[in-house]
């Protein structure tokens, strides 16, 4: 998912799913590194960057950047009956401004519910 400002193709905020999360070794990730999500913080068109970043836990991405509050957080277990996928635990981005209150998060394969749950 690609977050812009609505006014300008200036900056850009990229949220997606770590591939291959069964292959991971949690004890080689660095301690503040987000676990099942990427989130990356960019300058410029998003298909052409002038600058990008890739935020880590703790980092904070200011209200001015989109014009939104933005936080990205660990769900916890009274958050949901399901806290992690495996032995990592779920993040989520969670968005909010004057029009827009949305949450994304990781989820494990067990709560898919479409046609294909079959090959989750």
């Amino acid at each position: 998912m690609v977050l812009t400002h609505p006014q300008q193709d200036d900056r850009f905020l990229e949220i997606k799913i770590k591939k291959n999360l069964h292959e991971l070794n949690m004890s080689t990730l660095p301690r503040r590194e987000f676990r099942t999500i990427e989130v990356v913080m960019g300058y410029g068109p998003f298909s052409k960057p002038s600058a990008q970043s890739k935020l880590r836990m703790g980092d904070e991405i200011p209200f001015w950047f989109l014009g939104q509050e933005i936080t990205v957080r660990s769900m916890t277990r009274w958050m949901t009956a399901v806290s992690t996928i495996g032995q990592f635990p779920r993040e989520c981005v969670e968005v909010a401004g004057y029009s827009l209150h949305m949450i994304t998060c990781s989820a494990p394969a067990v709560e898919y519910y479409g046609d294909l749950r079959d090959n989750s």
